[in-house]
C-alpha cells in the first residue's frame, strides 16, 4: 500500500536548466490534451478531420502574433489529441518592425487558412492572453505563449453556442429524391430524416453504431411499410457512436449515393476530407452556398 507521498503523481519538466525562455529563439512545442482525449478531431483517409473545438485551437493558435508581436509561427498542425507547432521568439522582446512589444487593446481572432470559425465562439479576445507591457513580468517568455493559448481555448470553447442553422428543406433540394441515404447524425440530417418520414419519401440509413433492440413507434412504422432501411456494419453491442465510426459510414454512404447533398460543409471537417477522395464526377450540390454548386 503506497503513502499518499509516494502516490502523487509527479511531472517532469523538459525545461532545459537555466535557458532563458524570452531570450529568443526558436522552439517545437507540442501540448497535449487532457488525458490525450481526442478533443479536436479525427484522421479521416490520412487528413486531418477538425471539429468545432479544433477549429477553436486553429483559431487561437493562428492569433498568437497578433496577441504576442515579438513571437512568430512557422509549421504548426491542430491532430486529434494534440498540437504541434513551431514558434520564434525574437530576443529583447521586439516585434518584426523593431518596436517593443505590447498587449493588444482590442479583440481579435486569426483564423488560419482552411478554417471555417463563426459567431462569438471563435472570438478570441486580448484579455485572454493577458499579455503584459514589454519589460514586465514573464509575457514575453515561451511558457506564457503556451499559458495565453491554453486560456484561449478554453474559454473560446467555454463560450460556444449552437449555430442555430435550420434543417434543410428537401424543397432546396435541385432534384425530388428517390431515396436518400444518410447517416442522420447532424440536427440538420435529423431534420431532413423528419421531413422524408413526414413526406413518405424512401430513406436509408447507415448507422454508426449497432442495430438497437427497438424503434420508436414512427420509425417502425416506416420500417414495416417499406420506406425505411436500417443498415449497420457493427455489432448489436457497439451501442454508442464515434468520430471514427461515422466517418466510416459517411464515406460508405458517398460512394453509395448518385447525387450528394451537402447542406453544411466545414473546409477542414470531416465531410470535406472524405469529399477530396470521391470522383470528379460525382455530381455534388452545396445548398449553403448556391453559387459554387456543380451538378
Amino acid at each position: 500500500m503506497k503513502d499518499s507521498e509516494t502516490a502523487t503523481h509527479h511531472r517532469r519538466s523538459i525545461r532545459l536548466p537555466g535557458h532563458d525562455y524570452a531570450a529568443g529563439g526558436t522552439y517545437f512545442v507540442t501540448i497535449n490534451t487532457d488525458e490525450r482525449r481526442k478533443r479536436f478531431g479525427t484522421l479521416v483517409n490520412g487528413r486531418m478531420a477538425l471539429n468545432e473545438a479544433g477549429r477553436m485551437a486553429a483559431a487561437c493558435w493562428g492569433a498568437i502574433p497578433e496577441h504576442f508581436p515579438h513571437a512568430s509561427l512557422d509549421e504548426w498542425v491542430i491532430m486529434p489529441d494534440h498540437v504541434h507547432g513551431i514558434i520564434t521568439i525574437r530576443p529583447g522582446g521586439r516585434t518584426d518592425d523593431g518596436t517593443a512589444s505590447r498587449p493588444l487593446a482590442t479583440p481579435s481572432a486569426s483564423v488560419p487558412t482552411g478554417a471555417s470559425i463563426t459567431g462569438d465562439a471563435s472570438r478570441v479576445r486580448a484579455k485572454d492572453f493577458s499579455p503584459l507591457p514589454c519589460g514586465t513580468g514573464t509575457s514575453r517568455t515561451l511558457g506564457s505563449i503556451v499559458r495565453g493559448f491554453k486560456i484561449g481555448v478554453t474559454k473560446s470553447l467555454a463560450s460556444r453556442t449552437g449555430n442555430g442553422t435550420a434543417p434543410s428543406s428537401v424543397n432546396d433540394w435541385p432534384v425530388a429524391p428517390v431515396c436518400v441515404i444518410s447517416g442522420f447524425l447532424s440536427p440538420l440530417e435529423r431534420g431532413v430524416f423528419d421531413q422524408c418520414l413526414a413526406r413518405g419519401i424512401p430513406m436509408i440509413q447507415i448507422l454508426a453504431r449497432g442495430l438497437p433492440t427497438s424503434f420508436s413507434p414512427r420509425v417502425q412504422r416506416a420500417i414495416v411499410d417499406g420506406r425505411l432501411l436500417v443498415l449497420s456494419p457493427f455489432p448489436p453491442e457497439q451501442a454508442s457512436f464515434s468520430t471514427v465510426r461515422a466517418a466510416w459510414s459517411n464515406q460508405y454512404v458517398l460512394h453509395l449515393a448518385h447525387h450528394i447533398i451537402i447542406g453544411q460543409l466545414s473546409p477542414d471537417g470531416m465531410l470535406a476530407c472524405l469529399l477530396a477522395d470521391l470522383p470528379n464526377n460525382k455530381p455534388i450540390t452545396f445548398l449553403s452556398n448556391r453559387e459554387n454548386d456543380h451538378v
